[in-house]
Formats: structure tokens, sequence, C-alpha cells
């Protein structure tokens, strides 16, 4: 996205076919390949658009460019929004829904919490310049792109997310990515009214504090996760069998038939927990450890099963271990709260690892899709799941 951004601020600064053929390209790959891609549209519009001996002119170069990136897109078409009922799906599958009754301007309050909960320093910064950009003239040239490309690029990018951001509800932080460059000019254009004799120790502060997260990240994933002190405490427990709680974060399914319709278009394949007891076998001491034994999937998503069926599975394997993870997907399957409410009435705790609560590794969903290279340079893959251990040494049949 910031690459397409940048193309468009290449192709603003001196007019070029290879330069507007390069942002046309990288407008089109952002677009097919990022759920935010959708807002580098504007400012792909307005690169071509601008500096047209007239208006209309303007108006069909940059209608043009705009179509010429879809056309770059549309191989990937299993990717890019649509609309429908239900509102703009920013995906064909999976993606991020601008649900229609969620535009209700709800989203102010969750932007600035997540813009400042990730980097208060570089926010705190930009509404300084933000207050002194409106009192300067040269500023407020600037941000109309009269004096600099950028600006105009950035305030394209920027606002129509800002916009929709503050509409949508149900915002997340990735869609705020485009805010970022145009924050990062206003709390450069405070920086750099610092007096000379300051400027070392300013530059020094402002960078001090997000080089102090990033390097207490990477002392992070040098520690164990949640899931290998899990397994550490299972060590103790090697002769008896490890039950792992069902797979529940597979698409919320009404019964068996439907379970098994999503298990053979690959549905398991793509969800969380799979990825996750993989990871958590693989953590187990296979000479110190009794058979592992999942959960049978059609009685955790049946809605008819009795809770009698899950306390004879259970039985079969007694004494266990249990291990259960803490995700939003439990709530939503009244399946899950009987398999628990039996280990918690028959079962004693024997350990609890909680990622989300501890404040040395708290961070929300640190598994949904980013790059290997970035887990394992920021920490995100120390933190896993919170889990819990309950051990099973009989259960009472009702």
């Amino acid at each position: 996205l910031l690459f397409a951004a940048w193309s468009c601020v290449r192709a603003m600064e001196a007019r070029g076919v290879a330069r507007d053929a390069l942002a046309v390209i990288a407008t089109g790959l952002a677009l097919a390949g990022l759920q935010n891609g959708v807002f580098a549209l504007a400012p792909l519009g307005l690169a071509l658009g601008r500096g047209a001996r007239s208006v209309p002119r303007g108006l069909a170069r940059g209608v043009a460019g705009v179509l010429l990136a879809l056309l770059v897109a549309l191989p990937f078409q299993s990717s890019l929004p649509f609309v429908d009922a239900d509102g703009v799906h920013l995906a064909r599958e999976g993606g991020h829904v601008l649900a229609w009754d969620a535009l209700d301007g709800r989203g102010v309050a969750r932007s600035i919490e997540h813009l400042f909960g990730h980097a208060p320093v570089l926010w705190a910064l930009a509404c300084a310049g933000l207050v002194l950009a409106a009192g300067s003239r040269r500023a407020r040239s600037d941000a109309t792109g009269a004096r600099t490309p950028a600006a105009a690029v950035l305030a394209a990018l920027a606002l129509p997310c800002a916009l929709v951001c503050a509409l949508d509800a149900n915002v997340q932080e990735r869609f705020l990515l485009p805010l970022v460059p145009i924050g990062a000019m206003l709390a450069a254009s405070l920086l750099a009214r610092v007096p000379a004799r300051l400027a070392a120790a300013v530059w020094a502060l402002a960078l001090a504090f997000p080089l102090a997260c990033a390097l207490r990240f990477v002392l992070l994933s040098r520690t164990d996760d949640t899931l290998e002190r899990a397994c550490a405490v299972l060590a103790e427990h090697g002769d008896e069998t490890v039950v792992a709680e069902p797979g529940l974060t597979l698409p919320i399914v009404p019964g068996a038939a439907e379970l098994a319709d999503a298990l053979a278009h690959g549905e398991a394949e793509r969800s969380f927990w799979p990825a996750t007891l993989a990871r958590f076998e693989a953590r187990l001491d296979p000479a110190r450890r009794g058979a592992t034994w999942t959960f049978p999937w059609e009685l955790a998503a049946s809605a008819t099963a009795a809770r009698a069926e899950l306390e004879a599975e259970l039985a079969k394997h007694r004494p266990c271990v249990v291990v259960l993870t803490n995700r939003r997907s439990n709530a939503f399957l009244a399946r899950y709260a009987d398999f628990r409410a039996i280990v918690e009435r028959d079962g004693e705790r024997v350990a609890a690892v909680h990622a989300s609560t501890d404040p040395e590794r708290r961070a929300p969903h640190p598994y949904q899709g980013q790059h290997r290279l970035a887990l394992a340079l920021f920490g995100l893959d120390a933190f896993g799941p919170d889990v819990e251990l309950w051990r099973l040494p009989a259960i009472t049949l009702r």
C-alpha cells in the first residue's frame, strides 16, 4: 500500500508514461492483495488527474487510471471487494465487512484507542503538529499539494480511510495503516520546528520509546511461549492421556452433517486451532507423554448431543489431562460450555497460562496472517493462546 502511495507521488512530481504505469500497477496489486488496498484508488486518481490542461481532461485521466488499476487486479477477483445487502465486503472470502448497520460513528473512539495504543509517541507528536499546521499558512499550502505532492497523495490516502474507520463500529487495527504516513508527516513537521541546539535531544526522546518497545518484543521472543510452558507442566503427567479440546474455530455450524461438509471443503485447514494443535503436539516430549486424543468434532459441534454423550466420551480416556484454550469463538458453541462444565465439575485445575492477562505478553490475535519474519522480529510468536490444564481422574456419569 505504501509502495502504491510512493508511486503516485512519483507520478505527480514528473509526468511520464513509465511513472504513470508504475503507479497503476502498484495500485492494482495493492487492491488485489490487501483488504484496505481500495484506499489506494483515490491517490491514483489524484496523481494522474493533477496537472492536466483542463478539469474534464484531468477527470478523464484519473478515471482511466482507476479503471486500469481495476484491470490489473481483475485476475485476483477472488480477493476483490464487493457490495451486497449486508454491506461492503473487503474480500470475497473471510474479509472484513463494513456492515450497513454498523456504520454509526462508533469507530472514532476505537480508532483513537488503536492508534495511541500502538504508537503513542507518533500520534502525540502528530496531534501537536496538526495544531501548528492549522495556524501556518505554509503548512496549509503544503497540505493542499501546492508545494508538496506527497502531502496531497497521503491526504487522499488517509482521509477516506479515516472517514470509513470513524463510521465503522467494528474497525480493526490493520485498516488504520493508511493513517500512519500522514501522522508521520505531521510529527516530522513539528520536529522540524525544534531549535537546532535541542534537535538531537528531542529526536532521541521521540525515538527512545518505540525502540525500547521493539527491543522488548525481541527479548520476549527468546522466552517460552504459553504452549511451551503448558507442555512443561504436562511433562509431570507423562503417563496419562492428553485430551485436546474440540476444534472450535471452524465456521459455526448447527450439526455434524454441516461440519463434515465444512471439513470436506477444507474449512478446517484455514482455521486457527489445527495450527495451534500441531504446535502443541510438536512441543510435547514423545518420551514422557501418554496418547494425545482430540475430542470428536461431531460431538463438539452438534446441537443435539446430550451432555451424557460428552461425559461418556470423556470417561473412555480417564485418567487424563485436559487442555482448554480461551478464545472468542468458544462462547458461540453451547457444546463447549457443556464440555468445560464437565471438566470443571470433576477435574482439578493444575495450571493456567494466560497470555492476555500477563502484562508482558498482552497482544490481540497474534497469529492472524502475520508474516513469519514479523512474528520472529517482534516476538509476536511468543504469546500463544491462553491455556488451562485440568487433571481429570474420573468422570461422574449422570
